[in-house]
Order: structure tokens, then sequence, then C-alpha cells
């Protein structure tokens, strides 16, 4: 399994043994769980993609679709952006960062070097049903480890250890949801591990040469919230539409 990052590199492509927030026994990767609290997390990091890309993009974690293919042994580059793929593709296209002729089932197919992705949280989380005591992945689980301490504090403890040095060639990482209380909870994180970081709008904020953005979150879910995001139309999501390609255009220094 590749080691965790070293050297400001981000993971290798696939599997990442990294156990640090399972502290006790021997934890297996694809197995192992520790409840803490309302929260449940799953030890499964993954990476795909280049170590030194110029495009990050980080989901929050991975879902039960996902967690399924991993419990299945199966197709691992199957895993990242499941059923959202195609509208991924679009926001990145929308933003300038992909080509007309391009996909994110290209980039990842191809471990494309200058893309990298990924989830913010690199294993999975799950919020505890506070009845069933169920794992939810869906759902409110964004939002409510935007303002939970716990979540707060695995959500965290992942970025420091995946982002507090970061590669060379890297100018963009794409965050997706852009919903207030998340844009929140990173901005603070990503000050907290850069602290030159500063606001450009809403939805963006830079460090040095990187320039971090939210966007809408591609999955089915968001409904209407897509085409509005990316025809920046009138409304909060197209407004926040409008920021992103803005803080684009901050980050490659181009008019657009």
């Amino acid at each position: 399994m590749p080691a965790v990052s070293d050297g400001g590199l981000l993971p290798d492509h696939g599997k990442i043994a990294c156990t640090r927030c399972f502290t006790d026994g021997s934890p297996t990767w694809g197995r192992s769980t520790i409840n803490r609290a309302g929260w449940q997390l799953e030890n499964n990091p993954l990476a795909w993609g280049g170590r030194d890309p110029e495009v990050m993009v980080l989901g929050f974690s991975k879902g039960d679709r996902q967690c399924a293919v991993i419990r299945a042994r199966g197709d691992l580059d199957a895993i990242p952006f499941a059923g959202m793929r195609q509208n991924l593709t679009r926001i990145l296209q929308m933003l300038g960062l992909l080509g007309s002729s391009r996909t994110v089932d290209d980039l990842i197919r191809t471990r494309d070097p200058d893309f990298h992705f990924g989830s913010l949280v690199r294993c999975s989380l799950a919020k505890l049903d506070p009845v069933t005591k169920k794992p939810m992945k869906t759902g409110d689980v964004i939002s409510a480890a935007s303002v939970d301490p716990i979540g707060q504090g695995i959500v965290t403890t992942c970025a420091e250890r995946f982002l507090s040095i970061l590669p060379p060639r890297l100018r963009v990482v794409v965050f997706l949801s852009n919903a207030d209380e998340w844009v929140e909870l990173c901005f603070r994180i990503v000050k907290k591990l850069h602290p030159g970081t500063r606001r450009l709008n809403q939805i963006a904020y830079r460090s040095d040469r990187v320039t971090w953005l939210h966007v809408v979150h591609p999955s089915g879910s968001s409904g209407r919230h897509i085409p509005a995001w990316l025809g920046r139309s009138t409304g909060k999501q197209g407004e926040k539409g409008r920021m992103a390609l803005e803080a684009v255009a901050t980050a490659t220094g181009a008019d657009r």
C-alpha cells in the first residue's frame, strides 16, 4: 500500500496506508471501524491521479455505494464520484479546468498526472442515527460535520495529515459542496495550516500560490442547483458559480 504523502507530494493512486485515527489495536484496511461520540469512521483511505498535480478535487467522504465496492473487493477506480462524474465533468469544464473533449472518467482511468481526486476525509465518515445507531453517509452529514466538534475534529485531523505541505505544481483545489457552513469550516482549517490564507470571495480563498474554491455538489440530490450554478443564473447558486469562475481566473492569471 502506498505510504502517506511525503515531501509535499500527495498519496499515490490507490490505497493509502494511514491509521492515524485508529489508535487501538492493528486496524485492517477496508474493514476496521471506530465509533466516536455519534460518528463512525471506516479505515479505507484512497487516492486517485497524480501526486504532483495542478488541480486537486476533494469531496467530503466516501458514501455507501463506494464503501460497498470496497467490501466486495471491486474496482477501486469505479469508486470516486460514482453516479456524479458527468456533472463533475461539466463543473470542471465550466471553470476552464478541463477541456471540452475530456471527462473525469478519462482522468481517473488514465491516472492523469495533472489531476488528483479524493476526499477531504480520506477514510469514510458517517453520522450515527441517534435512534437506530445506523451509520448515515448521506443527507445532512456534511452540514453536521461542519458544526459538530467531533466531526470537525475528524475533518481537521485528515486535512492536517494530507494538506499541511502542498505539492509544488498545485494551483487549484476544488471542494465539492458550497454550503456556507462547509465553506467556513474548510476556510478555518486551511488558514490554520497556511496562515497567510486570505478570502477572495464568499466561496474561495488563496494561500500563497494555491486557490481553494467550493463548487456546487455534483450529486443528483443537488437537483436544480446544478444548472443554476453552471449557468451562473440569478439566485444564490448562480452567484456562487460566478464567484467560482472569478476565483479560477485569479488562480490562472487569465481573464475569463
